[in-house]
């Protein structure tokens, strides 16, 4: 992985902005742009604050067969891309299993539905995505606006 890609995922862990960041480190947020773009290279005693600051050392940090994983930790490439692997693999079976129980409880409604019997509500444990967005609740509708300013221009029905 290489020094850009290392220095943005670290940045983001961190919940730092490219300002924030260049405010702590003592430079402008032009220059973390082009570090980050690959346009340039920090200066050394920058690049010492970078590794001080997120907890790693310069060599990993220049060197591309480190990589950072999930907890802001630099390991070999190798092994952080074969945990992401599995974790995808482990969110797809966990996909692939609540779409067939999906599946199999609407056919089993289907055919009570069929043979004239109420459709029995089975217990269902509630698995918790562990990584999915949480929605929002939908805001309460806005009541209707009766026209422009102070009324006079109304819309007709």
């Amino acid at each position: 992985m290489s020094f850009q890609s290392k220095m943005i995922k670290l940045r983001k862990q961190k919940g730092l902005t490219q300002d924030t960041f260049a405010e702590t480190i003592g430079v402008s947020r032009q220059a973390v742009y082009k570090w980050e773009s690959a346009a340039s290279y920090p200066e050394v005693d920058k690049l010492l604050k970078i590794a001080r600051l997120f907890g790693v050392t310069v060599d990993d940090m220049l060197n591309d067969e480190m990589d950072v994983d999930r907890e802001g930790k630099m390991r070999p490439v190798e092994e952080v891309r074969a945990e992401e692997e599995e974790l995808a693999r482990k969110k797809e079976e966990r996909r692939r299993r609540r779409a067939e129980n999906k599946a199999r409880r609407e056919a089993e409604a289907a055919a009570q539905a069929e043979e004239g019997e109420a459709p029995q509500e089975e217990p269902v444990a509630e698995e918790v995505p562990q990584e999915e967005p949480v929605k929002e609740e939908a805001a309460p509708a806005a009541p209707e606006k009766k026209g422009g300013f102070f009324g006079f221009f109304r819309r007709k029905k």
